[in-house]
């Protein structure tokens, strides 16, 4: 019988996170995927950006608030309709009360 050399086990330094950390804090984002006015369908194409507005306001009859504007025209890929979505983003940072 033939003994074979073991090898010492070395022990390798891991990146990331120690364990036992706990998770950070992320902030909660709602958002509601544009959906083609004839079919619904959620799958659009983005064509161009038409413009956009970082003037603050709320979104009427809501107390839900926007700090940029963005109108974008997209097709939809079932149907071929074109259309203007709106996205209203949110950032405290720039809200003044």
């Amino acid at each position: 019988m033939v003994k074979s050399k073991s090898k010492p086990t070395e022990t390798k330094s891991r990146a990331g996170r120690p364990a036992g950390t706990p998770n950070s804090e992320q902030p909660v984002v709602l958002v509601e995927a544009p959906r083609c006015r004839r079919c619904g369908c959620t799958k659009l194409r983005h064509v161009k950006k038409i413009k956009q507005s970082d003037r603050p306001g709320r979104i009427g009859g809501t107390d839900k608030r926007f700090t940029k504007t963005t109108w974008t025209r997209r097709r939809c890929d079932s149907c071929n309709q074109q259309q203007i979505i709106i996205t209203r983003e949110y950032e405290p940072s720039a809200w003044n009360d």
